[in-house]
């Protein structure tokens, strides 16, 4: 065999390692070129994100507020235990509500109205412990009187206002003992000053 040839078969090997070490090369190379585009996209990504929600708020900021109206409810239908209000007391109570609910027609509304708050003055000056005895703080004073019972945002009691609550319809709105444990804010019985001004009954 002809030295030349052996010459040659060690130039082969010793070629091979640097050959391996430039694909090597190659490889990272090519890895961190696709990890550079990665990132590119993914931060491209995220800023088309945010220029969409921008875009959203903006178009929601120019979009008139929905209308809302008052919900009403006849007084009738009020009376009427076989009618399910349910519906208007979650459109006038619920997320979307107004937070109010009107009674319409209401027999002699007019004249009961100016008879109740000629008795507001009386009712203001009766003794306080008679004031006392009308009370209900487990239903957290919704029913009866109320004064100082509530607070302001700031922490303050709310004295300059005296209130006197009444369920309009039932004296007794039941007598199923679960229902008013459960719900004592509605369901407890109205308090009337029988014995002090029988008139606002």
């Amino acid at each position: 065999m002809p030295p030349s040839t052996g010459e040659q078969h060690s130039d082969d090997r010793s070629a091979q390692p640097e050959a391996g070490e430039r694909r090597a090369q190659r490889s990272i190379e090519s890895k961190l070129v696709a990890g550079r585009s990665g990132r590119d996209l993914g931060h491209g990504h995220r800023r088309r994100q945010s220029r969409d929600q921008a875009v959203r708020r903006r178009a929601m900021a120019l979009q008139p507020p929905p209308s809302v109206h008052a919900v009403t409810i006849p007084f009738a239908d009020l009376r009427d235990r076989s009618k399910d209000l349910s519906g208007f007391i979650e459109e006038g109570f619920g997320p979307r509500g107004l937070g109010i609910v009107s009674i319409t027609d209401v027999p002699g509304y007019p004249e009961l109205r100016r008879r109740l708050l000629r008795l507001a003055p009386r009712i203001v000056n009766l003794p306080d412990d008679v004031k006392k005895q009308l009370e209900d703080p487990d239903s957290s004073y919704h029913f009866g009187w109320s004064r100082a019972e509530e607070k302001f945002e700031s922490g303050r009691w709310d004295t300059p206002k005296g209130s006197y609550f009444a369920n309009p319809v039932f004296d007794v709105p039941t007598t199923d003992d679960e229902l008013v444990t459960r719900y004592p804010s509605y369901c407890r019985p109205n308090i009337w000053p029988t014995d002090h001004l029988l008139s606002l009954k």
